[in-house]
């Protein structure tokens, strides 16, 4: 392999454990941070604060934590891939209550039995080194299926479940501020119906 394609591939590879979160503050209440895979945002009430994702690694999340004003209540998962829900246990202290989709605990249990499988596969679809990797999920404390309202302070938060990229998508709209958090349900294309390391998508639904 010459030097320029091992370089290539080692940079590939590092994009999986960036710890590194840039921090924005897009709107009033409203604040985001971001990997170069991954994101999450949280928003400010005057009763707590509401996080939806948590980053891809426990590391970042911790970093992430170290910048929230309040009290975390809620956390949603918008889907149970790991550059999602891989920084939770940074967030426990809190004892939020965690909402994702009926469906998400089992993904989490399948992820768990193939995760030899899955790191195979994932090092295939982005020509990077082999190197399987064990998220120590935290799992839900409540699931729902179809539309979900949570009310906290002076926010109101509307959940939907949808199947896009994965069967067990949320994902948020909060009317005080006209934002919308959709995970990955657009990600370079809509729908995103990912490629074929992965899963039958459910573009024709």
């Amino acid at each position: 392999m010459n030097e320029n394609k091992e370089s290539k591939i080692q940079n590939k590879a590092r994009l999986l454990e960036d710890t590194n979160p840039v921090f924005r503050n897009p709107i009033e209440d409203l604040y985001t941070a971001s990997l170069m895979i991954a994101g999450c945002a949280w928003i400010e009430t005057n009763d707590g604060v509401v996080l939806i994702d948590t980053l891809a690694n426990e590391v970042a999340g911790r970093k992430v934590f170290s910048k929230i004003q309040g009290k975390i209540k809620y956390i949603i998962y918008t889907h149970g891939h790991g550059d999602h829900v891989g920084g939770s246990r940074a967030f426990v202290s809190d004892n939020p209550r965690i909402i994702a989709n009926k469906y998400l605990p089992d993904r989490f249990e399948k992820y768990k039995m193939l995760a030899t499988h899955r790191g195979h596969t994932t090092a295939v679809q982005f020509n990077i080194p082999e190197s399987p990797r064990e998220v120590n999920y935290v799992y839900p404390t409540e699931t729902f299926l179809g539309e979900m309202k949570i009310n906290l302070g002076d926010k109101t938060f509307e959940l939907y479940t949808e199947r896009g990229e994965t069967d067990d998508i949320v994902w948020v709209y909060v009317p005080e501020l006209n934002a919308a958090f959709i995970g990955d349900l657009m990600i370079g294309s809509f729908p995103n119906i990912g490629n074929p390391w992965k899963p039958t998508r459910f573009a024709y639904d």
